[in-house]
């Protein structure tokens, strides 16, 4: 049973709350008061149409119908977020349906609503709608289907019974072309054990061809280095001689160092008589002919 309708941003309905009670209750007003939108706004809730955003006023904010129950609340919510809210929970992902949450607490189908003009209820069908109708309503329909596919159950199994009883016969025929399998399972372990023989042969062989292939590679380039030895020779040769040059290089340097040492010295000499003349000139000039101290 319906408890609370709150209606927000719905057609005519800035911000409408309704409390119901129990029994039955009577929306009254005058002509375009907005009491057809309030069943448009249940209907929106229960049945997630229309699609559209017709519904939509022009008040500012989201829309949003909020219906409270014995079993719990619902909100249908449309705004920048499109969704079911169920006692707290959200739902953004039920494309064209109902949540079957909110279904279960609302309780309430196309039955249960009748519009302003409809046609008297179930008085305007015809006999086989009528049928239809009550059967729908204590769920014969869902007997009748439940029938009908357990028969289309039975009789999809009892084809697959049969192609498989004939997959069967056809596989028993085959196989008794192959009463020598055991003899072929023999013989095909046995190639089996060959063939890994033979792949271990081949790497084997492979790697004898690559090592013979490097090598004549090898043997090739020996050839063409042949002159080597002449040239080893020649280099040692060389290298004798180089190491002549560098023992009479050394002796040059070390003649060339007692050289310019002579030289030194050499001038060394000369300074040093030049120096001895003139202390003789000096001592010469100085000392008289007689020692003053000795008289000699």
């Amino acid at each position: 049973m319906i408890k609370k309708l709150h209606i927000r941003n719905f057609q005519s309905h800035k911000d409408s709350r309704l409390i119901f009670s129990d029994g039955v209750n009577v929306i009254v007003g005058n002509s375009d008061s907005g009491k057809s939108a309030i069943l448009r706004a249940l209907n929106w809730v229960i049945t997630n149409r229309p699609s559209g955003d017709s519904y939509i006023s022009n008040w500012g904010g989201p829309t949003y119908v909020i219906v409270e129950t014995e079993e719990g609340t619902v909100i249908r919510e449309r705004g920048k977020k499109n969704r079911y809210i169920i006692d707290g929970i959200v739902d953004s992902a039920m494309g064209q349906s109902v949540p079957e949450p909110a279904s279960k607490i609302l309780n309430i189908n196309s039955t249960n609503m009748q519009k302003q003009f409809d046609a008297p209820f179930l008085l305007s069908m015809t006999p086989g709608e009528r049928g239809r109708f009550v059967n729908e309503l204590i769920n014969l329909d869902i007997i009748d289907r439940g029938t009908s596919n357990v028969k289309k159950q039975i009789r999809e199994v009892d084809s697959q019974i049969k192609q498989f009883n004939e997959q069967l016969q056809s596989i028993e025929n085959q196989l008794e072309s192959f009463s020598e399998l055991n003899d072929i399972e023999e013989k095909v372990k046995k190639l089996k054990i060959l063939q890994k023989e033979f792949e271990h042969i081949t790497i084997e062989a492979d790697q004898l061809y690559t090592a013979i292939n490097e090598i004549k590679k090898y043997e090739s380039s020996l050839q063409k280095l042949s002159y080597v030895d002449a040239i080893e020779l020649r280099v040692s040769k060389i290298c004798d001689s180089w190491d002549r040059c560098l023992k009479i290089k050394q002796h040059r340097e070390t003649l060339a160092g007692i050289v310019s040492k002579i030289d030194w010295d050499n001038e060394c000499i000369a300074e040093r008589q030049e120096m001895l003349n003139e202390l003789e000139k000096q001592f010469k000039k100085l000392m008289p002919k007689v020692c003053p101290l000795c008289g000699k």
